[in-house]
């Protein structure tokens, strides 16, 4: 549900260029895209079939112009690169630092995998470095790395940190601060308590975007999950112990190199893309496990 006035000012025209445009939308069309009630509009059935060719349109144009800027551009240009919340900087800097020496202006977004998904595929991302629970959805490409599983971190004044072996019960009557409910890992997290017969835990914060998730769990004491690659840093610090976990714990992530399925690639998107190919191929075929000093 929507208005017509609503559409115009998004896009910085008038209410009657817009109306004129729909109907000659409509006319062209022989059928009625917008159904008109006295709280709005919304799509008819065939509006909603219109949408979705328009919205392929739109990417084959869009790629028509990016392809044509490079061709202008030779080699340089500018790459829009999404990368995921928690990819370790030590992946990141040295395949951004090459680019930007070789010309490559970057415009870089960063947040959870889902926003990086999304921005992927309504083309305002070329290409995303980001972890993924699974596998993601029709309309991707995903080019998986590394495995990247998840373990849980308590900050060093709690409890249940400083005992650091815990059991299902201990992680069940634990506080946590996790992703937003819904996020695909915070809901295999929640059933993995519901398939055995346990009480979901108390989520203190559910974030919905990345803001502070560690300085947060640190200050109200609660549990978090973090990859295992990016676990080290916090627990050198000293500021957090990782738990040792049940051995049927089990959220594995994946990182990998996501494009939208048929869409353009420039080549210094194809340079990154097999410029972090060769990086992850160089790396450690295992993430290092965190020592813990029990004794601490």
């Amino acid at each position: 549900m929507g208005s017509v006035a609503g559409a115009a000012f998004a896009l910085g025209q008038t209410q009657p260029n817009i109306s004129k445009a729909l109907a000659r939308l409509e006319r062209a069309t022989g059928v009625h895209l917008l159904e008109r009630t006295t709280r709005g509009v919304y799509l008819t059935d065939e509006g909603e079939v219109f949408l979705k060719h328009a919205q392929k349109l739109g990417f084959v144009v869009n790629d028509l112009f990016q392809h044509m800027r490079d061709l202008r551009q030779s080699k340089t240009g500018t790459l829009r690169i999404g990368f995921g919340q928690a990819i370790a900087d030590a992946w990141i800097v040295p395949i951004v630092t090459d680019l930007v020496n070789q010309g490559v202006q970057l415009e870089i977004t960063g947040g959870y995998s889902s926003h990086i998904k999304e921005c992927v595929l309504n083309g305002d991302v070329d290409v995303g470095l980001c972890g993924i629970v699974g596998e993601p959805e029709a309309g991707f490409n995903w080019h998986p790395l590394r495995a990247d599983p998840l373990t849980v971190l308590a900050p060093r004044n709690l409890e249940l940190g400083r005992n650091r072996i815990c059991g299902w019960d201990d992680l069940s009557r634990a506080s946590w601060v996790v992703l937003g409910v819904g996020n695909l890992p915070t809901s295999q997290f929640i059933q993995s308590f519901i398939r055995r017969k346990l009480s979901s835990p108390k989520i203190l914060i559910a974030f919905r975007s990345s803001v502070n998730e560690i300085a947060m769990a640190e200050a109200v004491n609660a549990l978090f999950m973090l990859p295992k690659s990016i676990a080290p840093e916090l627990i050198t610090s000293g500021r957090f112990y990782e738990l040792v976990l049940p051995s049927d714990w089990a959220l594995e992530r994946s990182v990998g190199l996501l494009t939208r399925s048929q869409g353009y690639l420039s080549s210094a998107g194809q340079r990154f893309v097999d410029q972090t190919k060769s990086l992850f191929a160089r790396l450690p075929a295992s993430i290092p496990v965190s020592k813990l000093n029990l004794s601490a």
